[in-house]
């Protein structure tokens, strides 16, 4: 599933960095169109005044516009590509975690289990054989001066 996705995305930013080429071109183009027309009614002009008036061109505008979307679209679908890629590197991290059972809650055996209740069991034994000792054996009062 995610190879498919991932593939899906690639193919997705391909179709649009396509576009955004193809109206780059279309932009480029226009902007000639315009500088040409503008020599053809107003000879002589400097290229400072030329500039400005293709600048202003209403074709001009409307092409840098779309050139602008679908750059913008573009760098979406990259970025999209990306988080993804990221994603997937993070997931398998995750996954060799999980396989070297780093998040593992208990990841003792059951015989270290067993070994350990065994201890406890042992201990508890002991423990309460102590004390029946020194319910058994009177404790001697210390007499001090003051008594």
């Amino acid at each position: 599933m995610q190879a498919e996705v991932q593939w899906r995305i690639a193919e997705r930013l391909a179709n649009a960095n396509a576009d955004r080429d193809d109206l780059k071109d279309v932009y480029d183009r226009t902007r000639a169109e315009v500088a040409e027309e503008v020599l053809l009614h107003t000879p002589g002009l400097s290229v400072a005044k030329l500039d400005a008036r293709v600048v202003v061109s209403s074709r001009r505008i409307r092409d840098w516009d779309k050139y602008l979307e679908s750059k913008k679209t573009s760098e979406r679908w990259w970025s999209l590509h990306e988080a993804w890629r990221a994603r997937g590197f993070a997931l398998k991290s995750l996954c060799d975690l999980s396989a070297s059972n780093y998040f593992a809650v208990d990841s003792h055996t059951i015989a270290d289990r067993d070994v350990k209740e065994a201890r406890a069991a042992l201990h508890r034994e002991r423990l309460g054989h102590s004390r029946t000792q020194e319910a058994i054996v009177p404790r001697r009062r210390v007499v001090t001066a003051a008594d």
